[in-house]
């Protein structure tokens, strides 16, 4: 699969395509603005890791890649991140794991002063 900014578009064409509803339970809400991803990458230092909390169809994942030493994408929802393994397979920086930011082990990282944690957490966890 092409790699290419999921704007509003894009997400509409993909949940027509395959069948994939957002799912509320989960706390879903997808950033769509190419300019608020650049402006929130803007604020990572290059070299450092990256863990990105549900990162959906990867509006800042797109910029972040390019960013981090190493990026991991963490995304509850299995049809997201089966797109997400798909969409960015080829990049060797970018690790997408099907688990909830609850069950993930952070502490494996917790005296990494170079990994930053981001995302748009959901309310309900």
């Amino acid at each position: 699969m092409e790699l290419e900014f999921p704007d509003k578009l894009f997400i509409k064409g993909f949940i027509a395509t395959n069948r994939w509803n957002i799912n509320k339970a989960l706390g879903q809400n997808f950033l769509v603005s190419k300019e608020i991803a650049k402006k929130i990458v803007s604020f990572v230092p290059n070299g450092v890791k990256i863990i990105e909390i549900g990162p959906g169809f990867g509006a800042i994942s797109f910029f972040l890649k390019d960013v981090a030493s190493l990026y991991i994408g963490i995304e509850k929802d299995k049809g997201l991140f089966f797109f997400l393994k798909e969409v960015y397979e080829a990049y060797e920086n970018v690790w997408i794991y099907h688990t909830s930011i609850l069950d993930f082990p952070l502490e494996i990282y917790a005296y990494d002063k170079r990994v930053y944690v981001i995302g748009n957490i959901p309310y309900n966890i």
